[in-house]
């Protein structure tokens, strides 16, 4: 079952009006939250490079199974460094992946990915390290509200299809 067709904001000519305000706005705020992917999966993977090159340095919005891959990794031969990496690069690409569906305006995407990252932050809760904790919880807010305003969209989208019987 697909989900209906999100509003998109064309561009328009000079003669047509603008796309309604409303719209704009609320693609703009699912599209900021599902930037929150890329930034998650970005910055986890800045992190999983530090730490196997021995960098005692991290971002707090990193993904706490990454630093698990790269705690077992740190000590291992170059092969398990490299493994490491290649797990910590496929677990951040589905990050990546939740980002490019969720800004195309994918509601599983978002739910999925809020989920699993609220489990990540679950690691971090096991371990006390607070920072990485609260850091998860406004992340998840921001990615939150955009899943909102994808709902709103949908909403808006499913108010102007004619219903047919």
């Amino acid at each position: 079952m697909e989900s209906p067709q999100l509003p998109q904001p064309s561009p328009v000519p000079a003669q047509q009006p603008a796309a309604h305000p409303e719209i704009l706005q609320l693609l703009a705020r699912m599209r900021s939250g599902a930037s929150w992917f890329f930034w998650i999966a970005g910055l986890s993977i800045v992190n999983s490079v530090i730490i196997v090159g021995g960098g005692d340095m991290k971002f707090v919005v990193g993904l706490g199974i990454t630093e698990i891959i790269d705690g077992l990794a740190q000590n291992a031969s170059s092969i398990g460094k490299g493994a490491g990496l290649f797990m910590d690069l496929c677990v951040a690409g589905i990050f990546a992946l939740f980002g490019v569906f969720a800004k195309k305006g994918n509601t599983a995407c978002f739910i999925i990915g809020m989920v699993i990252y609220a489990l990540d932050g679950l690691l971090f809760l096991l371990v006390q390290e607070w920072m990485s904790i609260g850091f998860h919880v406004f992340a998840l807010f921001c990615i939150f509200s955009g899943f909102t305003a994808q709902r709103k969209l949908v909403q808006m989208a499913n108010a102007q299809q004619p219903v047919s019987g």
